[in-house]
């Protein structure tokens, strides 16, 4: 509607204009005899609002602009006084040029407040309208409300008009009641329905013609109510007819751990007859077994919190008790748990204590922790034989005199011996504690040097490696340092390539100057907590080490112009770095 009257309003503009043009062409040239007007204002309007004004010379033409079109609506052309314009007519007096468009429009059908359909229309074509049917309303007939299409949005109304019946009421034998109504005013118009002893009646109406209806009284016999209820909750109502003796029950509402039935139903004089649900506790069984066997069944319901429970039988090496439960009110087992006895296992050697494990007669011995036998310098120590069965174990270290591999050379050194070649074929060789009854105290320098050994263990009192101890070594893959050892001699490991971790034990302070030189193969080196000297080229050439474990990291400084002994502290890894990058610096430890 809004954009009808915006183009009633354009049309009015046009008209204005026409008349202000020729006002001032007429008062010009009326009151002076001629006008000296060369130019004239050119105005473009649309939808009531002026988009454009240009000054146009006398008997020049205008061009219209470019952008005509709107959203809805399709530019039809430029008007004036309501006409379409030619843009070839030469200007001669004030103009105003007004768009007009073609506008979309709708008209929509409504029934009961209900959109049915929206037909679409312009003011070119608002003449065809496809109107939709009418919805059926029982009981009435229905039209369409009058529309005029001018333009704007409409709406149109089904209007219904109720129909008017006649019904015939049958009221018994050739009694009839005739009654006209509708369906807004028939229920102050019906009659009351024939009475019939022990029964209820009701109308029942057939159609008899297009707005004919005839009546007739329907009768039921009079029904008994039935209420059923469980635990004062109403469950259902049913009908019942007197003399009725299957009665179908609703099912009663389930109670947890409870059966239940409902009373007796008793058709009686009373019209309205309440049945109740009786619900009687469940008896469940709880069954008591102990490795697989029965020990007792007891009977129990939902009225018991607890049960009276047997004995666990015994079992030799447990401890038995009833497993843990709570009553789940349903039939169910209850199972004995053993827990095996713990018992002690006490190792000692020499008289003394170096360590008490516990067991039961489940542990499997394999898995069983044993502490390392104590060393005894000299000796191979291992923990005599014994079984996990049952009770308090003392188990005892043997020892056995550990002795040297052939081909070992000792010399006499003070007041023990040191070793000073090897001779033998043996891959694997031991270092003893003892020789000829005296302890062997060093390993003398080039001991073994250029030795084809493959594994060295180095047994309790050797105290000092010699320099060049296990020189060009190039096959040693691993040594047993004992915890007696105090010093590494310079080459003592020169170039042993095959070499690939080494442990220095606790005790050890110095390590000389290119000890581990040339082990090429060396990825792992771990440094007791007394080391603190290492010495020039040390670990030169150990292009695969890849970290340094040291007990004691702190501290550290290095003779070179940075303090790259620091980075000893920062991590293993950083620490091999340094040490292989910076071979060539002494590290102190203060």
């Amino acid at each position: 509607m809004k954009k009808y009257f915006i183009l009633l309003g354009a049309i009015a503009v046009l008209a204005l204009a026409a008349i202000i043009c020729l006002c001032i062409s007429s008062d010009s040239f009326g009151r002076a005899g001629f006008a000296d007007v060369n130019k004239f204002k050119v105005v473009f309007v649309k939808d009531g609002q002026a988009i454009l004004t240009e000054l146009a010379e006398r008997d020049k033409t205008v061009s219209p602009p470019d952008e005509n079109e709107i959203p809805d609506g399709k530019f039809i052309t430029w008007c004036v006084n309501g006409k379409p314009y030619d843009f070839s007519t030469p200007i001669n007096c004030e103009t105003v040029l007004t768009a007009v468009y073609n506008r979309r429009y709708t008209l929509t059908f409504t029934a009961d407040g209900k959109e049915i359909y929206v037909f679409e229309y312009t003011y070119l074509n608002r003449g065809s309208v496809t109107e939709p049917e009418i919805p059926e309303k029982q009981g009435y007939l229905g039209a369409w409300e009058g529309y005029v299409l001018d333009g704007g949005n409409k709406t149109t109304n089904a209007v219904y008009t109720p129909i008017n019946y006649k019904i015939l009421f049958m009221l018994g034998g050739t009694d009839v009641q005739e009654v006209t109504c509708t369906v807004e005013d028939y229920k102050d118009k019906i009659p009351q329905v024939p009475t019939k002893q022990g029964h209820e009646g009701v109308w029942k109406y057939t159609l008899t013609g297009v707005n004919e209806v005839m009546a007739e009284p329907f009768y039921t016999p009079l029904a008994y109510s039935i209420n059923f209820f469980a635990e004062g909750k109403f469950i259902k109502s049913l009908s019942a007819v007197y003399g009725d003796v299957d009665i179908s029950a609703p099912e009663i509402p389930e109670k947890e751990h409870y059966s239940a039935v409902w009373e007796e139903i008793i058709l009686a004089d009373e019209a309205v007859i309440n049945v109740n649900a009786v619900y009687t506790p469940k008896i469940y069984r709880a069954v008591f077994r102990a490795d697989g066997s029965l020990v007792k069944e007891t009977k129990y319901t939902i009225l018991d919190s607890a049960l009276e429970e047997p004995e666990v039988p015994q079992k030799t090496h447990y401890v038995g008790r009833w497993q843990k439960y709570e009553l789940p009110y349903t039939d169910f087992y209850i199972t004995a748990e053993y827990v095996p006895i713990e018992y002690k296992i006490t190792f000692t050697a020499d008289g003394n204590e170096v360590a008490i494990l516990p067991y039961t007669v489940e542990t499997d011995i394999k898995s069983l922790p044993l502490p390392q036998v104590p060393q005894k310098a000299g000796y191979r120590g291992e923990w005599e034989a014994f079984t996990l069965s049952g009770g308090d174990l003392i188990v005892s270290a043997k020892y056995s005199v550990i002795d040297g591999t052939a081909g070992l050379v000792y010399l006499k050194s003070g007041a023990g011996y040191i070793v000073t070649k090897y001779n033998g074929t043996q891959n694997e060789v031991i270092i003893p504690s003892f020789y000829n009854g005296l302890p062997v105290t060093g390993i003398g320098e080039n001991a073994f040097m250029n030795c084809t050994v493959e594994k060295v263990t180095i047994c309790e009192n050797v105290e000092t490696l010699g320099n060049g101890a296990f020189l060009r070594c190039g096959k040693l893959k691993s040594i047993e340092l004992p915890i007696s050892l105090v010093s590494i001699g310079e080459y003592a490991f020169y170039t042993c390539s095959s070499l690939l971790e080494i442990t220095v034990p606790d005790k050890v302070e110095t390590i000389s100057k290119q000890a581990f030189s040339g082990c090429s193969s060396l990825v792992n080196i771990n440094i007791g907590a007394s080391v603190r000297y290492i010495g020039v080229w040390a670990f030169e050439a150990c292009d695969k080490l890849e970290t340094a474990n040291f007990k004691s990291d702190k501290g550290w400084t290095s003779d070179g112009n940075f303090n790259y002994g620091a980075a000893i502290s920062v991590s293993p890894i950083e620490a091999a770095r340094v040490l292989k990058q910076y071979c060539d610096y002494t590290y102190i430890r203060t």
